[in-house]
């Protein structure tokens, strides 16, 4: 099999379950091969999803937040697809087949590294912002808008036509209060957003570590099992 491994920390924790050769020592090799001879091969985390979608590999190992951004945003793509579809099909007398390609990157296991990563709404220290008191077109950065914008218009309808969602690539947390009223970022240990003088306004997402796959065969399933045997 194709396996694709979140590099970055995730690595480490994947690496702990999963015994890879690499193809050579230099300390920047990015392909190598496991005890039963899968081809393994490391890439960032949030293409992982997108990546086993389209068949380039049969599995993944990357967090909740990366795969759940991406099934958010596929939602929204087929969404707004059937939306069009209809409007065609009031004007137009034929009836179209509505054929949107079918996510094939389905959950098929879990684990909590520790502690586990928490993307949090953040906000100046002192500026008394929360989701029930947010500034009238208050800028929310984050590298995960589609997951933000489902998520305000499930829990925080008040807010959809209140705020605009950027995404922003990189840090995101020094860019409040200057450039944006708050920011949904990843923390751990929190000492990034003491360091930038903010503060938790709630927990959106609690990311653990899932293993994805396009198809559910029994080499994908023996594999999956024997992973998870380690990691509980």
């Amino acid at each position: 099999m194709k396996i694709a491994i979140a590099n970055g920390n995730l690595l480490s924790e994947s690496l702990k379950v999963i015994d890879v050769t690499w193809n050579n020592d230099s300390g920047r090799c990015y392909h190598g091969r496991d005890r039963m001879g899968n081809e393994i091969q490391c890439i960032r985390g949030e293409d992982i999803p997108r990546y086993v979608h389209e068949g380039n590999f049969d599995l993944g190992i990357t967090r909740l937040d990366w795969y759940t951004e991406f099934t958010v945003k596929r939602e929204m793509e087929v969404e707004h697809f059937s939306r069009q579809m209809r409007r065609m099909n009031n004007v137009i007398e034929n009836q179209y087949v509505v054929d949107y390609p079918p996510l094939r990157a389905a959950v098929m296991g879990e684990w909590s590294p520790q502690p586990v990563p928490r993307w949090v709404l953040a906000v100046s220290k002192d500026s008394g912002i929360t989701p029930t008191c947010f500034p009238e077109n208050g800028r929310i950065v984050t590298r995960l808008p589609n997951l933000v914008i489902r998520h305000i218009d499930l829990h925080w309808p008040w807010l959809i036509q209140k705020v605009n969602v950027e995404h922003s690539a990189g840090t995101c947390e020094s860019k409040v209060p200057r450039l944006a009223a708050a920011t949904v970022c990843v923390t751990v240990s929190g000492k990034t957003l003491a360091g930038n003088n903010l503060v938790e306004a709630c927990t959106i997402l609690e990311s653990t570590m899932v293993i994805l796959a396009r198809e559910k065969s029994t080499e994908v399933q023996s594999f999956v099992a024997d992973i998870l045997s380690r990691v509980t």
